[in-house]
């Protein structure tokens, strides 16, 4: 039997008086793609930073792949994409070989040195990603998409089996955001690992994830889409219209 990804009971957060969690319960399978979507302010990242122990919980309970977070020793087995905006690599010199290589050179001990696995895991993991040709090229000379693309192998080169990403697409066009939305769905679905993604677009990511966690503050909703669509919480929140459209399963309903 597979241990879970995360469970989560009744946790709450508090930052001085001001409650931002309050008593959320939800759990991650492995293979799960789940995004957590809700406004600004509804606590999502600070869920996150709970889930790997970055933010102590008030009350509640955590497990991490069977550990408490405070105890958790499998680092390589968790890849974690923070929430980035606008080109902070400006002026960087290092090349995207050098910046996901750096993923591996993180988990290890002094002195860092990459041998030929290392070596040879990077060059997998370009490949996986579709930024081989990319290699040899500075990081701040590359699109939005092409550095999210970058970050996204550096957190998964040390065989991170599950991914946690936090407004991966905030700073994306339309169109570079949906490839970017498909790559991951391909890297859940192919490779088998699994996603937990911070994302505000509510009304695409249906498509593409599997489960969808709703937070402000508390739980509002969390299943799959085939529940999302029947729940009226949801209906109330989006409207019957645009509730269908985010649940993806009514091509029917999506008129121009």
């Amino acid at each position: 039997m597979s241990v879970s990804i995360a469970d989560v009971e009744n946790l709450t957060v508090q930052y001085g008086d001001t409650e931002v969690l309050s008593t959320i319960s939800f759990h991650v399978a492995p293979g799960d793609f789940l995004a957590v979507v809700g406004p600004n302010g509804s606590g999502k990242t600070t869920l996150v930073k709970s889930l790997l122990g970055l933010v102590e919980p008030t009350s509640g309970s955590i497990s991490l792949l069977g550990q408490k977070p405070s105890l958790f020793d499998q680092w390589n087995r968790i890849g974690y994409l923070p929430q980035i905006s606008g080109n902070n690599h400006k002026g960087f010199p290092a090349t995207v070989r050098e910046i996901v290589a750096s993923g591996r050179l993180a988990l290890k001990r002094f002195p860092r040195r990459l041998t030929a696995c290392d070596h040879a895991a990077v060059t997998e993991i370009l490949d996986i990603i579709g930024i081989t040709d990319l290699a040899d090229r500075k990081i701040d000379r590359l699109s939005g998409g092409q550095r999210q693309r970058v970050l996204l192998a550096r957190s998964m080169v040390a065989g991170s089996e599950v991914l946690f990403l936090d407004e991966p697409t905030s700073a994306l066009d339309p169109a570079t955001r949906d490839n970017f939305y498909q790559l991951l769905q391909d890297i859940n679905q192919i490779q088998g690992r699994t996603i937990v993604m911070i994302t505000h677009d509510s009304g695409t990511v249906g498509a593409y994830a599997d489960k969808f966690l709703y937070i402000d503050r508390t739980v509002i909703f969390f299943g799959d889409f085939s529940g999302f669509c029947r729940s009226p919480a949801m209906t109330a929140h989006f409207g019957g219209h645009a509730q269908h459209l985010i649940c993806g399963q009514h091509e029917e309903e999506k008129v121009p």
